[in-house]
């Protein structure tokens, strides 16, 4: 998949709503898990040129890589 901000924009809207879903049940609140949603997609957008097919995202793991990062740190804090 080619980097510019139309595959970006393809990848948020097919996935934003599931990764925000999975954030949310990590954190059970809003403002962790907007953060951690904004670093997953963080993850996603800097490696966007490795993704051939949007099919072959698997998404619901770096959302939760990302989540299980954020909870376990600040635990640990």
């Amino acid at each position: 998949m080619q980097h510019n901000s139309w595959a970006q924009k393809a990848l948020y809207d097919l996935y934003s709503s599931k990764m925000m879903g999975l954030c949310l049940r990590y954190t059970k609140n809003k403002p962790d898990a907007e953060d951690i949603f904004q670093d997953g997609f963080i993850k996603i957008f800097e490696n966007i040129q490795q993704l051939q097919k949007v099919e072959t995202l698997e998404w619901w793991k770096i959302g939760r890589a990302s989540c299980r990062e954020r909870v376990y740190t600040s635990v640990g804090a």
